[in-house]
């Protein structure tokens, strides 16, 4: 994505950015004459890659930024995967190659990024998706986070619930914890 990015044309083969048998990484020049045998790489992160490439020429998608450092003074703060253009629309993409995407905990973690984004640019994202990337067959599957503001407020008041707890002494903690659990 960087060297597309820094060029401002999508890659050729997303191959070319692993090692090959012939040694080092290309970065973006695409030599016809080169063997793209990739001997010495991880063949599960090269499916991921091939699973990120197929859905960005699938989806015409028109990236905009890469790993983004984004973050607000009264919660946390992350890397941000992926800023794009999708169906006209500036949106987040969050790379996953777990096997399943957690519907619970991921839109928080997403709807974070979207706050802080929002928070340090302000910019409007019109979109957050999970893109969970196949580290077996370089397959795709997009889930698309359906309450955006819901997500951002949930991480939110989890973090002020954390920093409550967090305040409470070990004591208090443990006997707030016994009322809950006969032990």
């Amino acid at each position: 994505i960087k060297a597309w990015l820094d060029t401002g044309v999508r890659p050729s083969d997303i191959r070319l950015f692993f090692p090959h048998d012939k040694g080092e990484t290309i970065f973006g020049y695409y030599i016809k004459e080169i063997d793209v045998t990739l001997t010495v790489s991880d063949p599960r992160a090269i499916a991921s890659a091939r699973a990120a490439e197929a859905v960005m020429i699938k989806e015409d998608i028109t990236p905009v930024a890469a790993e983004i450092l984004v973050g607000h003074p009264s919660f946390s703060a992350g890397t941000l995967d992926f800023l794009c253009m999708w169906k006209g629309k500036l949106v987040i993409w969050d790379w996953k190659t777990s096997n399943a995407v957690d519907k619970n905990g991921y839109p928080l973690q997403v709807g974070a990024y979207k706050g802080f984004f929002e928070y340090m640019t302000r910019l409007k994202v019109h979109g957050l998706v999970i893109m969970k990337l196949s580290k077996d067959t370089a397959s795709f599957e997009p889930y698309e986070v359906p309450n955006l503001k819901l997500a951002y407020d949930s991480f939110k008041l989890l973090c002020r619930f954390y920093m409550q707890w967090l305040r409470l002494s070990d004591d208090l903690k443990i006997k707030q914890i016994k009322k809950i659990i006969t032990i």
